[in-house]
């Protein structure tokens, strides 16, 4: 019998609900801030919450204005890790953003009829992805931000081309939206043009990863749009300053201990991995390729082979693996 569980963004249990945790895991991993730039980009990701606590967040980002002239010194552990104002005014932006997501609802008639559509902001950088989902107000004037997640590349990752980045940081959004929020059309918002070709591109052309990452991101209707890099900033900060980012950063540096350390930590199944989840369907897929084995752990067919397919004629390719996987004892 289970006692407590979650389900839809809450937790569940004899006592009665409570909040999912994972809907401000962004905002609770943030890390320490230890330069201006960092400030910049936490404010960045924040600043929307000024719409529900004016005063309070006013104060708190006065105090943080002044870590971003020059000469400010910093505490040894960076800001959010003391005791200092400066990490007391972090620590009251997170609990003021976390309160906003708790109390934040969504409007699921307005998303399902598109007058207000639930839209997701995710992006990368080389060493971590963020994504926030959120929705217009009824007004139209403002947004509520309902959820806000990120996490660490591993090395393997970090080694992929900036597109693969881009569409796991999309990926990851969305399976974390389905899993919180629930399943639902989105808008999904990156700063990669690029992106929004893969969902039109011939499949010929296409990389095999992205097309399977794609499929899954838009087979509930999604559709995946362009946004300006420098308004895409509710994905930005958290991208970049994931819990891990001081380990993350110093694997990246050029320094030979750093190097070293990016490749004993590199793992070569990881990088031609497609990353699924185990025990899932996967949609638009053929045969046995459609379910992901549990004992797979997230990995089945590579893509390095299924790129060695696409080569051939694609309609002789899914001829012969329909025709190969008759067998669906796997399902």
């Amino acid at each position: 019998v289970c006692i407590e569980g979650d389900l839809l963004g809450h937790h569940v249990s004899r006592e009665g609900s409570g909040h999912d945790q994972e809907k401000t895991q962004a905002i609770d991993d943030f890390a320490p801030i230890k330069d201006a730039t960092q400030v910049r980009q936490f404010v960045g990701s924040t600043n929307w919450v000024r719409r529900y606590l004016f005063p309070c967040y006013a104060a708190a980002q006065k105090i943080l204005g002044e870590y971003m002239k020059d000469g400010a010194v910093f505490p040894k552990g960076g800001l959010g890790s003391a005791d200092t104002q400066g990490c007391k005014a972090v620590k009251a932006i997170k609990l003021m953003c976390k309160h906003a997501i708790q109390l934040s609802c969504l409007d699921e008639a307005s998303a399902i009829d598109g007058s207000r559509p639930l839209e997701q902001v995710a992006d990368a950088c080389g060493i971590a992805w963020g994504s926030t989902c959120l929705q217009m107000t009824p007004d139209l004037t403002g947004f509520k931000v309902l959820m806000m997640v990120g996490k660490g590349f591993t090395p393997a990752q970090q080694a992929w081309p900036a597109i693969t980045l881009e569409a796991f940081a999309q990926l990851g959004g969305k399976r974390s939206q389905r899993k919180v929020l629930g399943p639902m059309r989105s808008l999904m918002w990156t700063d990669h043009a690029n992106m929004t070709k893969q969902q039109t591109m011939p499949h010929a052309d296409i990389d095999i990863k992205l097309l399977r990452w794609v499929s899954e991101c838009c087979c509930d209707g999604s559709e995946i749009r362009s946004l300006a890099g420098r308004t895409a900033r509710l994905g930005d900060g958290t991208s970049r300053n994931p819990k891990d980012r001081d380990a993350l950063l110093a694997q990246r540096s050029s320094e030979l201990s750093g190097l070293a350390g990016q490749v004993r930590g590199f793992d070569l199944d990881e990088f031609l991995s497609d990353w699924e989840p185990a025990g899932e369907a996967i949609p638009w897929a053929v045969g046995k390729d459609a379910w992901v084995s549990s004992k797979a752990v997230g990995m089945i067919l590579t893509s390095a082979a299924l790129q060695v397919e696409s080569s051939t004629d694609c309609g002789r390719v899914l001829h012969d693996r329909a025709r190969d996987t008759t067998d669906f004892s796997g399902w």
